[in-house]
């Protein structure tokens, strides 16, 4: 008896070719799933967080990490590399921002305002001013009742090259509000709260006057908070590049 023949179909339906690797495709096949990164951002522990949780189950290589980090005085981010040479390993990144709620008060930038625009950005801040709210009251009371004194000299200028320059340089004296007052509020998102001194400054000119705020006190509680935050956070990342 001879063997029986059975028709064998090898036809290919589908040939694909890349990076040196030949697929072929045949019948309904689903397509092969292709890895993806896993890229995250949130507040600026969340690296660490990532680390911490991951490392103890034996699926990160302290040898192939990379931790980098960048700052300036608005904000700082932190990022955890599980594996740079690896496009598909994890990249964690973790940012410290300055709270948009104290951006908004404009302290040590160019931000001026008349003294109806203070009174009226001041009404609904009660809620910062530390003592409770005493200061705020005679804050908004001595805008309401703005008055003041200034000082005029006159101020010629000749450099006997043909420029010359006469105006009128004002001054303020006196008047009736606060010369500063403190606030509290959180300085980075994700922070605690903090208390800082706020100076009152007058610009006098011949459009009027502009008031703005100036706080030396808030610049140094930001650089020391800021440094002490991130240099927390890689110390976590013991064994890794940093």
């Amino acid at each position: 008896m001879q063997p029986s023949k059975t028709n064998l179909d090898l036809s290919v339906k589908n040939i694909e070719i890349s990076d040196n690797t030949l697929i072929i495709r045949h019948g309904d096949a689903l397509p092969p799933n292709e890895p993806t990164r896993l890229t995250v951002l949130g507040a600026l522990n969340a690296p660490l967080d990532y680390y911490r949780q991951r490392y103890p189950l034996g699926t990160i290589d302290k040898s192939l990490c990379l931790v980098t980090y960048s700052r300036d005085e608005e904000k700082a981010f932190i990022t955890f590399h599980e594996n740079p040479t690896n496009k598909y390993a994890a990249e964690v990144r973790g940012f410290l921002k300055v709270n948009p709620e104290l951006a908004l008060w404009g302290i040590n930038t160019d931000k001026t305002r008349s003294v109806k625009e203070l009174a009226a950005f001041l009404r609904l801040k009660r809620r910062f001013f530390s003592n409770g709210g005493e200061t705020h009251t005679a804050l908004l009371k001595g805008l309401q009742d703005f008055s003041m004194k200034t000082s005029a000299e006159i101020v010629d200028k000749n450099d006997r090259r043909g420029a010359s320059e006469s105006r009128v340089a004002k001054e303020v004296k006196d008047h009736n509000l606060p010369e500063s007052f403190f606030i509290e509020m959180p300085l980075f998102i994700g922070t605690a709260a903090k208390k800082f001194q706020v100076q009152v400054e007058f610009d006098q000119r011949d459009a009027g006057l502009s008031i703005y705020l100036l706080s030396e006190e808030l610049l140094a509680i930001k650089q020391v908070l800021m440094e002490t935050e991130i240099k927390q956070i890689l110390e976590g990342f013991e064994g890794c590049a940093v």
